[in-house]
């Protein structure tokens, strides 16, 4: 007796495979996301230092030069110089000034990024920033100016 079985070839995956590859990337994207949110956090804390260091130093230095003087130094002023008014993690900023001191008010989403941006802006080189402190969602940095 010659019985002559057909085999059917396999046209695709099955349940199974599929359901198996589904479910490693799932974990893998979990494990990126970390890792992406991570690297976000960072790098909004790298923005914010900038901004103090840099951008804000250079708006109020030629707001002083073109007023003679910081009492005009507002927040309006300042953004006319081409400071943003929004911080890295897109929210509004507000400044006080009393004097040749300001005052910058900076809400950080997370204690993380808050105390990451403190510490990082009481270390740095610029010797104008006299203080950085977070408490609560802000972050309040005091320069004192010439």
């Amino acid at each position: 007796m010659n019985i002559n079985l057909k085999q059917k070839a396999q046209k695709g995956f099955t349940l199974i495979e599929l359901m198996i590859v589904v479910t490693v990337l799932a974990i893998l994207g979990t494990i990126g996301m970390r890792g992406f949110n991570a690297w976000v956090g960072g790098a909004n804390v790298d923005v914010a230092t900038y901004f103090v260091e840099r951008d804000f130093l250079s708006a109020v230095t030629q707001c002083y030069r073109i007023n003679r003087g910081y009492g005009n130094c507002d927040k309006a002023e300042l953004t006319r110089y081409g400071l943003s008014d929004q911080t890295a993690w897109d929210t509004a900023w507000t400044v006080s000034v009393a004097g040749n001191t300001f005052n910058i008010s900076m809400p950080v989403p997370d204690d993380e990024d808050g105390t990451n941006l403190a510490t990082r802006l009481n270390s740095s080189e610029v010797e104008h920033i006299n203080n950085a402190s977070y408490s609560g969602s802000n972050v309040t940095v005091e320069l004192v100016m010439p």
